[in-house]
């Protein structure tokens, strides 16, 4: 299964956003704290994680070139049966994705 940037940014997000909104929640119509919510270094972590994939490629130059040169020497081969796990993987991923 293939991940990219986009997903584990996707998901950081989703998490950083939840974090968020659980702090807003703690504060009452008058804007006085409820109840007081504390990050732990985790947060800061995951922020950090999220920013350095967002700085990564979305694709990888070396591989591609790699694989470019395979495919005009005709050495690149790929067994049926890798092609359709595969395919069969990303349909559960955007499957599971959606669900």
């Amino acid at each position: 299964m293939r991940i990219t940037n986009g997903q584990v940014e996707h998901i950081l997000g989703a998490y950083l956003n939840r974090v968020q909104r659980t702090a807003q929640k703690s504060t009452g119509e008058s804007g006085a704290p409820h109840d007081r919510v504390s990050l732990s270094s985790r947060a800061a972590d995951i922020e950090a994680a999220r920013q350095h994939i967002a700085s990564l490629p979305d694709v990888r130059a070396d591989l591609v070139e790699h694989f470019r040169r395979m495919v005009a020497r005709g050495d690149y081969r790929v067994a049926a049966v890798d092609i359709a796990h595969a395919i069969l993987a990303h349909a559960r991923a955007a499957r599971a994705a959606h669900d």
